[in-house]
């Protein structure tokens, strides 16, 4: 919500993201605790041209925006890169796995 406000999901929408594709977030743990994340979606052609034409924000996103399976997926949504404060500059992301 820094950045961007409005336009940003809330939680219940990024799990709801995530319950449709667990494999869409991944983590950076420091100690048991989560610091970091980037997190990256399959979305269906539609979807894609919809946001990329300025018609759907990433908090509009529906569960069918988000695909179960992304084989051989061509549209992709980078939905964050996420980091604590007390972590940034200090090289942290260079560990998120």
């Amino acid at each position: 919500l820094e950045c961007y406000g409005e336009h940003v999901i809330d939680f219940s929408g990024l799990l709801m993201w995530w319950e449709r594709y667990p494999n869409g977030s991944y983590d950076l743990f420091e100690g048991g605790r989560l610091i970091g994340s980037i997190d990256i979606w399959p979305i269906p052609k539609t979807t894609f041209d919809l946001f990329v034409a300025g018609k759907l924000k990433e908090r509009d996103f529906r569960e069918d925006d988000i695909c179960q399976k992304c084989d051989k997926h061509t549209y992709w949504y980078l939905g964050d890169i996420i980091i604590e404060k007390a972590h940034r500059r200090f090289g942290a992301q260079g560990r998120l796995y």
